[in-house]
């Protein structure tokens, strides 16, 4: 099965505008707007992946260590902390085991560990 995560809407938004900006404010082709929903080409690798985010990361003054990866951790965190059921985050993020969520990508925040506290 191939991983489709949507985009969100306002991550979507923001590409569309800062693709507004670049074309001088022209309207943008259907094309560039279907690409935006689509999932990852069969056949693009890990390395191009990765060499097309570390370009945009080091164009938003990003430090290095922020990595595609990075972004996985987050997703699943705020997932859960959002109540997302863990099935679901499963889906978006292409893992198959839950333990594995649990264990490397789920993090308790300070915000967290205040509201879990706060509940005593």
């Amino acid at each position: 099965e191939d991983l489709l995560a949507p985009l969100h809407p306002e991550a979507k938004a923001l590409l569309e505008d800062l693709l507004r900006q670049a074309n001088n404010k022209n309207p943008i082709p259907a094309r560039v707007l279907q690409v935006l929903d689509a999932p990852m080409p069969t056949g693009t690798g890990r390395r191009t992946v990765a060499r097309v985010f570390s370009g945009a990361v080091a164009r938003a003054g990003l430090p290095k260590s922020f990595t595609f990866h990075s972004t996985r951790r987050t997703a699943a965190t705020r997932m859960l902390h959002a109540g997302v059921d863990i099935k679901t985050v499963m889906a978006v993020g292409g893992w198959t085991d839950p333990t594995t969520i649990l264990r490397h990508y789920a993090c308790a925040t300070t915000e967290s560990k205040l509201a879990a506290v706060a509940k005593l």
